[in-house]
């Protein structure tokens, strides 16, 4: 058994080393000592409760400062009685920085937890929520229980995944209400139909072997490796050979506005083609890394990644959130009441040397000095108020 080691080196609450990058320490103080004797007291840690006791009465005696360091979640965890707090070494830093890529994203809060499958909508019944939150604390226990007694692959894979919540209440933890039902009764695990459905698809692709032998080729370039995925993309949704992602894009979404009853979500429709491009570029990236066992020497910025702040993060796109003619769109929001609306430079549109427009916030481009005059045709409006009514309904 391993000795319980209490120094600066080491978390006194867990035992390990500190990190400077993932697992930093921080120092305790008098009263933060006080606070952990007496959850060690709630806790039923007798050493940790005497080590605290011996070091605040020294400190005390011979008029010293005896530093505490502690990693800052084990002390969240260990003074939240409402945690659950086992004893156990964070996970060791490898010797390379692992991108997010290499691990499987998931969110407690997008995520099934027990399928890690993320949520989708009803579209029969926009207004269900597609997840179940956990609401107890014992939810936690009796789910780690239950993986235990199955004892295969599935309840390991979920063992595994919760050994990284204290409480699935404070992470909002959520689920399929199926998957609960699966695991709970001892049934295999949900198929994910439509990855599967999309391997078959990929697989009846002409272009399909060629495009897998260039994402394993180490020595392809970003723009060979951007056209083959580019190409995947579309084959994904539906599109020929020589439809493009952005003419399916549109396809979609003109279609989606033509039949559905709700809001549009941009997650619904295909992927820009920016956007694609660097995520076949980061896709290839962890296939070489894979295949040389994360010995590969080429940069994660020349495929997708960036630096900031000394981490990777995904190069998303590079492309403007919206038309330049949007992003530039100019409307004033002058007030209507002043004794010269919009007549002056104060107002954005006046000072551009534009007209106001509907999309102004409170003129709309008519209740001001600014908005566009309509010029009326006096011969055929003089015609009319002569007539007289009758003769020109006789005239239809």
């Amino acid at each position: 058994m391993e000795m319980k080691r209490f120094d600066e080196e080491h978390c006194v609450i867990c035992h390990c080393g500190f990190d400077p990058l993932d697992y930093p320490s921080i120092e305790v103080g008098k009263k933060g000592i006080e606070s952990l004797i007496k959850f060690s007291k709630r806790r039923n840690y007798k050493k940790l409760r005497s080590y605290l006791s011996k070091t605040i009465k020294n400190n005390e005696e011979m008029d010293i400062q005896q530093k505490i360091f502690v990693h800052k979640n084990c002390r969240r965890d260990f003074t939240d009685i409402k945690r659950s707090f086992q004893i156990s070494a964070p996970p060791k830093r490898g010797s390379t920085k692992r991108l997010r890529s290499s691990m499987s994203p998931f969110s407690w809060k997008e995520n099934c937890f027990l399928c890690c499958r993320i949520a989708i909508d009803d579209e029969k019944h926009p207004d269900r929520s597609p997840l179940v939150r956990a609401t107890t604390i014992n939810f936690l226990k009796t789910i780690v229980e239950k993986c235990q007694e199955r004892n295969d692959d599935w309840g390991n894979e979920i063992e595994t995944r919760l050994s990284c919540s204290h409480d699935l209440v404070a992470d909002e933890g959520a689920y399929h209400k199926e998957c609960l039902s699966r695991l709970m009764s001892n049934r295999a695990k949900p198929s994910d139909k439509q990855q599967q459905d999309l391997l078959k698809k990929f697989r009846t692709c002409e272009s399909y072997n060629e495009i897998a032998e260039v994402f394993s080729d180490e020595t392809a370039l970003t723009e060979e490796i951007g056209n083959a995925g580019l190409k995947l993309f579309a084959k994904s949704y539906n599109g020929n050979s020589n439809d493009t992602l952005e003419r399916l894009r549109y396809n979609q979404f003109m279609e989606m506005t033509a039949t559905s009853n709700t809001v549009i979500k941009p997650q619904s429709l295909p992927p820009s083609e920016s956007a694609a491009y660097y995520h076949s570029l980061r896709v290839h990236l962890q296939v070489i890394q894979w295949k040389s066992l994360m010995t590969s020497t080429i940069m994660p910025t020349d495929w997708g990644w960036k630096l900031v702040n000394n981490c990777y993060e995904p190069i998303k796109t590079d492309l403007e959130p919206a038309p330049e003619n949007i992003l530039k769109f100019i409307r004033c929001n002058c007030k209507v009441s002043t004794k010269n609306p919009c007549g002056t430079k104060v107002c954005s549109c006046k000072k551009n040397g534009l007209k106001c427009v509907v999309a102004c916030g409170n003129c709309h481009g008519q209740q001001c000095n600014n908005s566009e005059s309509i010029i009326y045709d006096d011969d055929n409006e003089s015609d009319y108020d002569d007539a007289n009514i009758f003769d020109i309904l006789e005239d239809f």
